[in-house]
């Protein structure tokens, strides 16, 4: 039973670190939030049985990051090419 426990941690950082390298082309910061993110879904789904859960903080992940930082990044440019 503790193998599993050690197969089930191994099989969800690599299949994170994996999808962070997805995600380097964004940058360095990208790359280390995408595995974390992944991580606790990895969590999420465990704990919780489902993948629903995981799907709904997704979605609340997605909405945070386009509503306020995408939205700031955005604005941000505009005030500096306009100067």
């Amino acid at each position: 039973m503790k193998n599993a426990l050690y197969v089930n941690i191994l099989s969800a950082l690599i299949i994170s670190i994996i999808f962070g390298l997805f995600h380097i082309v964004q940058g360095f910061k990208a790359f280390l939030l995408s595995v974390l993110i992944s991580v606790v879904f990895f969590i999420t789904v465990n704990f919780s049985g489902t993948i629903y859960y995981a799907i709904f903080s997704h979605a609340i992940f997605n909405f945070i990051e386009i509503r306020f930082i995408y939205t700031y990044k955005i604005e941000k440019f505009i005030k500096k090419s306009s100067n």
